[in-house]
């Protein structure tokens, strides 16, 4: 959320720092986030909060506002027709219904692949797909793309072969590229053994030079 600049490096603290970075967040502020992902905080906050649940006087009244719009947008629903249960935790599979409400409502869509190669003279991408296939993307001249690399506005050029790469596409249209390097934590040189296959799965044996009783 701080790399979607959703919460200011400032606001850090208050959803992960100390206690909080265990605690599960709790749906009220689930709501706030959601609402400034979806771009809509300038409207909201502006609007005068007008919540019907039964139990609006426990939601915080800084937050009444972003309740009553996830609500009005169907992306958050009362855990009743009557009540919100703003202090109730969220778990890790409401937040991926919720997070999937939200792209849906962006009619967002994110392919992760593997960058392969970019070519600055065409202007064309290419990348390894999930499935391991080869594919392109041609980007027009004059495109408005969002371009990031770990978290830093970037450019394609900078954009190194085999880093994970984000394909988002809003609309149907190619939105934006985000990549994160891949670095290996250790070069080993070792040398080639055997090939041991097992079912769908495959494994690769090699040994030190310096040792070739040792396999890895």
């Amino acid at each position: 959320l701080l790399y979607k600049d959703v919460i200011k490096l400032s606001e850090v603290v208050s959803y992960i720092g100390g206690e909080n970075a265990k605690t599960p967040m709790k749906r009220y502020e689930v709501a706030v986030l959601l609402t400034k992902v979806l771009g809509a905080e300038g409207e909201v906050s502006m609007s005068v909060a007008n919540t019907e649940f039964a139990d609006s006087v426990d939601i915080p009244a800084t937050a009444k506002p972003y309740v009553a719009y996830v609500s009005e947008e169907g992306i958050m629903k009362g855990v009743s027709d009557t009540h919100f249960a703003p202090m109730a935790s969220v778990t890790r599979a409401q937040m991926a219904v919720l997070l999937y409400r939200v792209m849906d409502k962006l009619d967002m869509e994110i392919e992760v692949a593997t960058m392969k190669a970019y070519d600055a003279d065409t202007n064309r991408l290419s990348y390894i797909t999930a499935d391991n296939k080869t594919a392109a993307i041609n980007i027009s001249y004059g495109t408005s793309l969002i371009v990031k690399k770990d978290g830093f506005a970037s450019e394609l050029a900078r954009i190194t072969p085999s880093s994970i790469i984000s394909i988002v596409k809003r609309g149907g249209a190619l939105y934006a590229i985000e990549a994160i390097t891949v670095e290996g934590d250790e070069v080993i040189e070792a040398v080639f053994s055997s090939l041991i296959t097992e079912g769908k799965t495959s494994k690769i044996k090699v040994y030190l030079p310096s040792d070739p009783s040792t396999l890895l």
